[in-house]
């Protein structure tokens, strides 16, 4: 799997960016017993886990509680579809399990685009501290 491809500045603060595999989809994160218990199937917990090494190995800084904004792209494997917002929250989960934030709560400016197909899946995260939250009224 790559490293990060950039530590940039942005406002004085730093904007990161990582190459990850494709998260499963909710089919596949999300588990549900007999009983109708749901909960974090084998997939997930993975895939969870996966993250947090490659986060840690390659020095991610941690937003802690700033307001954050993200940007997804997918590039989705050669075989087989996406469906973008089937993925996002296995994604999220495993960012905030990770500690770059603590919570998906902080996202304020969001963005997830497809792009050119990839072997086996991969999706290009930035994520920066949003100084500037959105002002705006009904």
């Amino acid at each position: 799997m790559p490293s990060p491809r950039a530590f940039k500045y942005y406002n004085n603060m730093i904007k990161q960016t990582f190459d990850l595999p494709q998260p499963p989809s909710a089919n596949r994160y999300w588990r549900k017993t007999r009983a109708g218990r749901i909960y974090i199937g084998e997939d997930g917990i993975a895939y969870r886990r996966l993250v947090g090494k490659l986060l840690m190995i390659n020095g991610y800084k941690p937003l802690e509680d700033a307001r954050i904004g993200m940007d997804l792209i997918y590039f989705p494997p050669l075989r087989g579809g996406l469906d973008l917002d089937n993925i996002s929250k296995a994604l999220w989960d495993a960012l905030e399990m990770a500690r770059l934030f603590n919570n998906d709560k902080q996202i304020d400016d969001y963005r997830q685009r497809r792009a050119g197909r990839f072997e086996r899946g991969l999706v290009r995260v930035t994520v920066w501290p949003d100084p500037e939250p959105c002002h705006a009224r009904p």
